[in-house]
């Protein structure tokens, strides 16, 4: 009986794959896309500083 109990357990639809594989894909791209503009607002205010702090160079 253990076997009849386990082999019926509720199986999630295609379109409720579809929508659960949407949305990791779109929260995983998203995550990526923050990271990113994070890195680059961090880079370019470090750039910004040193620049600021190096002052005019050259001419």
């Amino acid at each position: 009986m253990a076997y009849f109990d386990v082999a019926h357990v509720r199986r999630p639809s295609h379109f409720e794959r579809e929508r659960i594989m949407a949305k990791q894909f779109f929260g995983g791209f998203f995550a990526t896309l923050t990271f990113v503009v994070i890195v680059l607002a961090a880079l370019f205010g470090i750039f910004t500083l040193v620049s600021y702090i190096a002052g005019p160079v050259g001419g």
